[in-house]
């Protein structure tokens, strides 16, 4: 079943299937025809001609004479779990190097993981934050309806995004970000992990605040000329 080959199929040639090399095999032999037991992975193929990797355990057996009489192997396919490893390491290498904050919460809220941009962006390491919750190292600015909201959407399995506003109590500074919060649910749907990514756009906001501003000044200003004009033009025949 694991391998698609049937008994009559393997029985009576030399085992090894797929691309490990040869030394690897050799390696093996060495070992438990010394009367060690090996273990270790062998990326092999299954007989549909699909690649798979297997978790190897070979041990002799021997008779009570000590004499080894045979080898056992004990083949455990890790396909699916290596694929699986190589993409959260995958995951893991762009978390550490993603420019927004990252942070993964259990399903109370609870942090289990920031990655270096929350970091830097709070003034925190993860070891402080880790095992609290998010409003123990940020003070919200947001009406507390919000929040509620947020809770209340994730915890349905829906994802929320918005802009919020934050005091970081590490270092008083206060924060706009764009944020996101994903929930991630198991096979039975249920909530196992949440993923808030941060985008701190506070210098961003801060910018087009500063050019309103301006505009509006700009345009008071046009209006102040427009009615000097206006004014200044009857006063003009006055003063004729």
């Amino acid at each position: 079943q694991q391998t698609g080959f049937r008994a009559d199929d393997v029985i009576g040639r030399p085992p090894g299937r797929g691309p490990a090399e040869r030394r690897r095999y050799d390696e093996i032999w060495q070992a438990v025809q010394g009367g060690d037991v090996w273990s270790g992975f062998i990326d092999t193929v299954r007989r549909d001609g699909s690649s798979a990797t297997e978790e190897v355990t070979v041990a002799p057996i021997r008779d009570p004479d000590g004499e080894v009489t045979s080898y056992v192997a004990v083949l455990r396919d890790v396909t699916a779990r290596r694929t699986a490893e190589a993409e959260l390491r995958k995951l893991a290498t762009i978390a550490e190097h993603a420019s927004e904050g990252i942070a993964v919460l259990d399903p109370a809220g609870v942090v289990e993981y920031v990655n270096p941009a929350f970091e830097r962006q709070r003034g925190v390491t993860l070891a402080e934050v880790r095992g609290r919750r998010p409003g123990d190292t940020d003070q919200g600015l947001d009406d507390p309806s919000v929040y509620a909201a947020i809770w209340a959407t994730v915890g349905a399995g829906e994802a929320w995004s918005g802009r919020l506003r934050v005091r970081v109590r590490a270092t008083g500074r206060v924060l706009t970000e764009d944020v996101v919060m994903s929930p991630v649910l198991d096979a039975d749907g249920q909530l196992r992990n949440i993923v808030v990514i941060l985008h701190d756009v506070t210098r961003h906001v801060a910018l087009e605040g500063e050019l309103a501003q301006s505009r509006k000044l700009e345009a008071v200003g046009r209006l102040a000329a427009g009615v000097a004009h206006e004014i200044n033009t009857p006063l003009h025949y006055v003063g004729e």
